[in-house]
């Protein structure tokens, strides 16, 4: 980058005033055709230009609306280009753009909020869904219908030797039951 004394050389020359150049922009934005947006470089320049303005203005007003002329005006403009102003002003656009995001974070929180919670809580629910479905698979339901089957019919078939081995009677094989314990004692 030019040093600033280069800068205002390049300001004041005659084909730069006739072109309408400006290469103050270039001086407060880094990287300048990088492609890169430099967004505190921009609002630096912006700073740069409103007190540039405001300094037109307290000279009319101070000078019966008389407009300072070229040589008054780079005076005033070429003080901007020091490192230290640069920098005051790209630290003032850099405050400014941190308490902006500051400000909007903080108003978008309980949005953020409540989105992490619902992510959460969808998250959640897919994770119940999932263990649900690892559960009842259609081999995991086969197995268990094999295994109902057959302790129902261990019970069936229990009942059915019970009839065959005591009579017919269910109140007979109680009492048989009890004659044989009894005896057996």
């Amino acid at each position: 980058m030019n040093s600033s004394h280069d800068l205002s050389e390049d300001l004041n020359s005659e084909s730069a005033r006739e072109a309408g150049y400006n290469k103050v922009l270039e001086y407060y934005i880094e990287d300048f055709g990088s492609g890169e947006l430099d967004l505190v470089g921009i609002l630096a320049y912006g700073l740069y230009k409103r007190q540039k303005r405001d300094w037109i203005v307290q000279y009319k007003t101070l000078n019966a609306g008389r407009k300072p002329s070229t040589q008054e005006v780079y005076a005033v403009t070429s003080s901007y280009l020091t490192e230290d102003l640069k920098n005051t002003l790209r630290n003032r656009a850099s405050d400014i753009l941190s308490g902006y995001a500051d400000t909007y974070v903080q108003a978008i929180d309980p949005q953020i909020r409540i989105d992490a919670l619902n992510s959460e809580a969808l998250r959640q629910a897919r994770d119940i869904e999932t263990a649900i479905k690892n559960q009842s698979t259609f081999w995991s339901q086969v197995w268990v219908g094999i295994v109902s089957t057959a302790i129902w019919t261990l019970f069936i078939t229990a009942i059915a030797l019970t009839v065959a081995f005591f009579g017919s009677d269910i109140l007979d094989a109680i009492k048989s039951i009890r004659d044989t314990v009894s005896s057996n004692q």
